[in-house]
């Protein structure tokens, strides 16, 4: 039973924490934004230094997208302000 668990583990991939969920949210592809308690949320997570590298990986990650994808380039950039 072990086996099958790491073997479903390994296929998955790493859990993502909380925060790279909050980030999810904030540059999904749906048509609203994020709530601004959510913003807030992350921008403070910036003030931990293992954080905001999470945070600008996502974020660079978000603006290498094609143009099709173009919510969730300007989410970033709203984010941004």
């Amino acid at each position: 039973m072990a086996g099958l668990f790491s073997a479903v583990s390994s296929f998955l991939g790493p859990e993502r924490t909380e925060l790279e969920k909050k980030l999810d949210t904030a540059l999904s592809k749906e048509n609203w934004g994020a709530p601004t308690s959510l913003l807030r949320e992350i921008a403070e997570a910036t003030r931990d230094r293992t954080d905001f590298a999470v945070i600008m990986k996502e974020t660079w990650a978000s603006l290498d997208h094609a143009g099709k994808n173009w919510r969730q380039i300007y989410k970033v950039g709203a984010r941004g302000d």
